[in-house]
């Protein structure tokens, strides 16, 4: 030796070190790691039915809320229609109420102030009112100048003759206008014998069996011209 030490013997050669030494077998993984993966699968699956349950239970229970919200949703419309139902109809009866509490005033007023006026009393005041307004309308009118007779005279010669052998009453006098207001004492029954019926027949100019209406009233002339010329007319119809 160089550095002048002793020699000494060497033994035999020691066996390497493993390098796998203290690690798991691999076979032993896969055991371990396929059972744990089917244990995660056992858990997801739990999980998974678990919060279908869950979230099938909270439907469940949000419809139910929604039902019960509904209803009250409804019932609380229905009672303010019948609210308001209930305050329009009370209006209404009030406004009923009052219109008959007048009605049936003016009906016992009516019947406090017209109730002693019989039927014949009432013919009697249209008579007098017609008497009045056809003795009005001779008096406005004037004679006809160069007439050989007077209105008023025509109207009395024609009134006193006696009535045709037929029965009827023919005799035609001038036609003399008649004011608005008056048309509606003129309306009677064409039945009534009565003399105030030809004496209106007369006045409007009509035969007995002419109807008194606004349309044979509105034939008769209107202008003074035609007044005169329809007065003249009748009059030569009445000379002998």
């Amino acid at each position: 030796d160089l550095d002048g030490s002793p020699p000494h013997d060497a033994g035999p050669p020691l066996r390497p070190k493993r390098l796998t030494a203290g690690l798991p077998d691999p076979n032993l993984v896969k055991h371990h790691r396929e059972a744990y993966m089917q244990k995660i699968d056992g858990q997801l699956q739990e999980g998974i039915s678990l919060l279908k349950e869950r979230c099938e239970a909270q439907k469940q229970e949000l419809r139910r809320v929604c039902q019960q919200r509904k209803q009250e949703y409804k019932h609380e419309v229905d009672r303010q229609f019948q609210e308001q139902a209930n305050v329009e109809v009370d209006k209404q009866f009030h406004k009923l109420t009052d219109l008959e509490r007048v009605v049936k005033d003016q009906r016992e007023f009516i019947q406090a102030r017209y109730g002693g006026v019989d039927q014949g009393s009432l013919t009697q005041v249209r008579d007098v009112l017609a008497r009045r307004e056809f003795a009005s309308q001779v008096g406005l009118l004037k004679p006809v100048q160069g007439a050989p007779n007077s209105h008023a005279q025509n109207f009395l010669a024609s009134t006193s003759r006696p009535p045709s052998p037929g029965g009827s009453f023919r005799t035609r006098v001038p036609s003399y206008p008649l004011l608005p207001t008056a048309t509606h004492c003129y309306k009677q029954d064409l039945h009534d014998p009565s003399p105030t019926l030809r004496l209106r027949h007369i006045e409007l100019g009509l035969d007995d069996d002419d109807d008194i209406s606004l349309g044979a009233i509105s034939r008769r002339p209107t202008s003074p011209m035609q007044l005169q010329r329809s007065s003249l007319m009748h009059e030569e119809k009445l000379l002998p």
